[in-house]
């Protein structure tokens, strides 16, 4: 699958879904672990939950309603933030499915957010970037 696509066009596609997924989880209104994109890896994107929002919560809700599984935080991380990956065969409607079941996971939870902005925002950079 790698030599189909070739290593750069890989390399483009993993740095192109994360900036897509960063810019849709500041739109909610969630904090990054990693502020700088420029720092930020291409695979995995490390969140902050929001306040009075547990992992172990975000997690369960997201796996049990979309089949969708959010990795934990590891070591003095876990239970403290949630892990969303782009890496490997991920397209754009991959990434676009698990922002809309993040915010509908966040909504379910009773977070306060302009529902749909993550969306929204994910669409708009996947057509740009």
């Amino acid at each position: 699958m790698i030599k189909e696509e070739g290593i750069e066009n890989m390399n483009a596609r993993h740095k192109r879904h994360s900036l897509a997924l960063r810019n849709a989880i500041r739109a909610i209104g969630l904090e990054l672990v990693v502020k700088d994109d420029k720092c930020a890896s291409n695979s995995i994107t490390s969140i902050l939950p929001p306040d009075r929002i547990s992992v172990p919560d975000i997690r369960k809700v997201i796996k049990e309603d979309f089949d969708i599984v959010v990795a934990n935080g590891q070591n003095a991380l876990k239970d403290k933030i949630f892990r969303m990956g782009t890496l490997g065969f991920v397209c754009d409607r991959d990434v676009i499915s698990a922002v809309g079941a993040l915010e509908a996971t966040l909504y379910k939870l009773d977070y306060k957010f302009d529902l749909g902005k993550g969306v929204a925002e994910v669409i708009k950079s996947l057509m740009v970037i």
